[in-house]
């Protein structure tokens, strides 16, 4: 398992979703190595193209028989993802999102590798609704011994650990199953805590979909952060805490809350300021720059572009 576009595999299950001749394996690898070509600019190589192939084969999407392969469109998940019209660039549409983390989270090597982890009852059938409701954050640690690498996780609720000690077992969860929730399917959240050597993800409802929807949940965090001033003239709040308290413990990714702040700066200049910090600062115990990414997540990004650390808001500040 690694990283894929899912947007490519939603458009390869609906080119051959009717095909009326039989798909063969190099059929599938054609349109795939044409669709990222035409989207990335880049013609991708074999391993890459097999990459796909082996997704929609192992995530159930598309079955092979001998030499020939077919989209699965028995199964009710399938169909609703083929039913659907896949986007044109490298996007994958948002209705088709909840059906592929349903096809991810259902599966039960994927459910063993990691997202077990996050649930309080592994035996109870996973989705997407029961994941986003149910599940509390996991933290995980990558270290390296010489030429080799572990991958530890566990959940501080419910104390449940894994340690990925196979190579495949690593690159699968590093590189598959976390960017596919993360990024391409935008379930769950990742930052580090101050301090911590490990990183943190967590669940996050869908966001929904239309400019008005989004105002209200961008409204939604300005009337969090306000709450959250103590009375005194001004109150100066932590962005990391923030992350903690609205997007953790409300399943909110970190972009409704940095849009929030984004509103108070447009709509309340006079009664916000934001505090920055030096990047170098910010960044001092990473060691590498995949962990340096994770550390700045826990900051908001001002339009100037200053890594902001705290947020001062006045007590007079109108609540919308």
């Amino acid at each position: 398992m690694r990283g894929v576009s899912f947007a490519t595999l939603h458009r390869t299950m609906c080119a051959f979703a009717a095909a009326e001749s039989p798909v063969r394996s190099r059929d599938i690898s054609d349109f795939v190595s044409r669709d990222l070509g035409r989207v990335r600019g880049v013609t991708p190589g074999a391993t890459t193209v097999y990459r796909y192939r082996s997704t929609l084969h192992r995530l159930g999407l598309m079955s092979k028989q001998a030499r020939t392969w077919r989209v699965e469109l028995d199964d009710p998940l399938v169909r609703s993802v083929v039913e659907l019209r896949p986007a044109v660039g490298a996007s994958l549409v948002p209705e088709a999102r909840g059906h592929f983390a349903d096809a991810v989270l259902r599966h039960a090597e994927c459910r063993a590798l990691l997202f077990d982890l996050f649930m309080p009852d592994r035996s109870a059938p996973l989705d997407l609704r029961t994941f986003c409701s149910r599940s509390t954050p996991v933290m995980w640690r990558h270290v390296r011994t010489g030429k080799h690498s572990r991958l530890e996780a566990w959940n501080r609720t419910t104390g449940q650990r894994r340690c990925h000690e196979h190579q495949q077992a690593v690159l699968s969860v590093l590189y598959g199953l976390r960017y596919w929730l993360r990024d391409e399917l935008e379930v769950v959240d990742e930052y580090a805590e101050l301090g911590e050597d490990a990183a943190i993800l967590f669940a996050v409802h869908p966001l929904r979909e239309g400019e008005r929807a989004w105002d209200a949940q961008v409204l939604d965090a300005v009337r969090y952060i306000l709450g959250a001033r103590s009375g005194a003239p001004w109150t100066t709040l932590q962005v990391a805490d923030l992350i903690r308290r609205y997007c953790v413990g409300r399943r909110q990714p970190r972009r409704v809350l940095f849009a929030g702040i984004d509103w108070l700066c447009h709509h309340r200049p006079n009664a916000i300021a934001l505090v920055p910090t030096p990047v170098a600062v910010a960044t001092l115990s990473a060691s590498n720059a995949s962990r340096e990414h994770l550390e700045l997540a826990r900051y908001y990004r001002d339009g100037r572009g200053r890594l902001i650390c705290d947020i001062r808001v006045h007590v007079n500040a109108e609540t919308p």
